[in-house]
């Protein structure tokens, strides 16, 4: 820390029996962990400083911890008396600060406390970023660790300048804690399953369920989930969607690419552009197919028509 933007706690003055003899002046910062000096050469007739009157002054204030070398304390009142000139700002003495203790905790795993970053734009015109490929959601697998124990670290007092103690204090951690589908063993936070992974207030967690309230767009790129996706705004074109559970589409669904190994299940219609690939492994249920080719292992339930479209299933086309 710089000095010169401190205050000091208290100042005292050296006086000799002669005024215009030299003296110094003693400041202590940070609780008596550190004392500076400004050394004032002697004026006139005045005497110079010894290094004896230096060490004597100091033991009567009590400055015995810390102190700097003989030859420092020297060099700066010679060289104050050669140049008739202060010598300000002089190490004098150093304590030692108290070393907080620090409880056992868990942190958060570094990857998971930067979270996921949007790609910078390309540096020049030939370079291309797909950003349908950015997704902001961090998705963890089965036993990805989340968060590893943070050792003890035990607290040590310090000392003074005068060499009193200075107790040390229990610093308060931010801890992580395990929330929903985590399990904590072995010193570590890990995941209970494959899923979006969310901390907030210090409690990790993981959802099978991915809710995209906002529609799918640039702002979530492709959607590659291992669990169910509900998707309750619009979903742009050229996006692809992949989940291994079920997909549900709260409106009339614009598919262009969609996998999924449960459910898909569409509150409007399914409306592809450039015949667009629908493969689901469970059912479909929706208003209407349009512009799609559907593969489809169990049932596909439309309410209205199939339009331009190729559909196969294992079951039924239930019209």
């Amino acid at each position: 820390m710089d000095t010169q933007s401190r205050t000091a706690q208290r100042k005292t003055v050296m006086a000799r029996d002669n005024p215009y003899s030299a003296h110094i002046i003693l400041s202590f910062f940070d609780g008596d962990l550190e004392a500076r000096a400004d050394f004032i050469p002697p004026v006139g007739a005045g005497e110079p400083l010894t290094l004896g009157v230096i060490r004597e002054f100091l033991g009567k204030l009590g400055v015995g911890y810390g102190l700097v070398g003989d030859a420092a304390l020297q060099n700066a009142a010679d060289q104050s008396a050669a140049e008739k000139q202060a010598v300000r700002d002089v190490l004098i003495a150093k304590g030692d600060p108290p070393v907080n203790e620090v409880p056992a905790y868990f942190e958060l795993h570094p990857r998971l406390a930067r979270g996921k970053k949007q790609p910078a734009p390309a540096a020049s015109h030939s370079s291309r970023v797909d950003y349908r490929a950015y997704s902001p959601f961090i998705i963890v697998r089965k036993g990805q660790v989340l968060a590893r124990l943070r050792p003890r670290i035990a607290g040590m007092n310090g000392k003074t300048v005068c060499g009193k103690p200075i107790p040390y204090i229990t610093a308060p951690v931010s801890g992580v804690t395990g929330g929903d589908n985590t399990k904590t063993e072995g010193g570590a936070v890990t995941a209970g399953i494959s899923g979006q992974f969310l901390f907030e207030n210090g409690v990790a967690q993981v959802q099978d369920t991915l809710v995209i309230k906002s529609g799918v767009g640039y702002a979530t790129g492709n959607i590659l989930f291992p669990g169910n996706v509900v998707i309750q705004g619009p979903v742009s074109d050229g996006f692809k969607i992949h989940a291994a559970g079920s997909v549900t589409v709260k409106q009339t669904f614009d598919a262009t690419e969609v996998f999924a190994r449960g459910d898909l299940n569409v509150s409007g219609g399914i409306i592809g552009k450039n015949q667009a690939i629908v493969k689901i492994r469970g059912g479909i249920n929706g208003k209407f197919i349009e512009n799609c080719r559907v593969a489809c292992r169990k049932t596909v339930k439309i309410e209205r028509a199939i339009v331009n479209s190729t559909v196969y299933a294992m079951e039924y086309i239930d019209l």
